[in-house]
């Protein structure tokens, strides 16, 4: 804001005569205590740029932050999602190698046991026939 001032120079009349005063060191008393409320009031809008500054970098940064726990998120989701897939794949082949195996072993044990019933079969004939 702006500041009046008004200084006489001259000195003031005192008891009828003119009685001079310090006027320059009350001149300079006075711009020193203007000069401090200016200084002060300048310290405290820096104070306050510099709060505003700090506190929008804060608000970017928590911003930033939260983003990058988003993507972090995602990607984690993405790669369970994967890993998912995949082991229901290998799963699912291991499935199919079990059943395959089983047929295989199944079709050697009815092998097995349709020889072994033909040769007792045999057997069987061959007694037969000798008795």
């Amino acid at each position: 804001g702006e500041v009046a001032l008004r200084v006489s120079v001259d000195g003031e009349m005192e008891g009828g005569r003119a009685a001079p005063r310090d006027s320059g060191l009350r001149l300079s008393l006075t711009v020193a205590s203007l000069i401090e409320e200016a200084d002060r009031d300048a310290a405290r809008r820096n104070a306050e740029h510099t709060a505003a500054q700090l506190e929008a970098q804060r608000l970017q940064f928590v911003e930033s932050k939260r983003e990058e726990d988003a993507r972090h998120a995602t990607a984690a989701a993405e790669l369970n999602a994967a890993f998912e897939r995949e082991l229901a794949a290998q799963l699912a082949a291991q499935r199919a190698q079990l059943v395959e195996s089983k047929k295989r072993a199944d079709a050697a044990s009815d092998a097995r046991h349709t020889e072994e019933l033909q040769a007792l079969k045999k057997d069987t004939e061959e007694k037969m026939a000798a008795a």
